[in-house]
């Protein structure tokens, strides 16, 4: 009876944490999509593209994420190297990003 009450709760908690986890990623998005708009112009004609990048990008990072050892130096460093490429000075490390 406990072991089936107990993992009642925790398949609760998990499907809330689930929904909060999606909610937080469609805010990032909704976000992204905002700045594109606001800095860059984006229009109805580039959503698309934008919004499969943006997918991909947050694939690729989960992907890599998932399949590094558990002090994350590999993804650490491939994304520090690509956001220093794009960000130029205005580069912050990882360390300073997710502190």
């Amino acid at each position: 009876m406990k072991n089936a009450y107990a993992r009642k709760l925790r398949a609760a908690r998990s499907a809330v944490a689930a929904r909060q986890q999606m909610t937080a990623l469609q805010m990032a998005k909704d976000a992204a999509f905002l700045a594109a708009a606001e800095v860059f112009r984006m229009g109805p004609g580039r959503v698309p593209a934008f919004s499969a990048a943006f997918d991909a990008a947050l694939h690729d990072i989960a992907k890599m994420t998932v399949e590094d050892t558990k002090d994350m130096e590999y993804t650490k460093t491939k994304l520090d190297q690509r956001l220093r490429q794009i960000c130029g000075e205005h580069f912050v490390p990882w360390e300073e990003r997710y502190g």
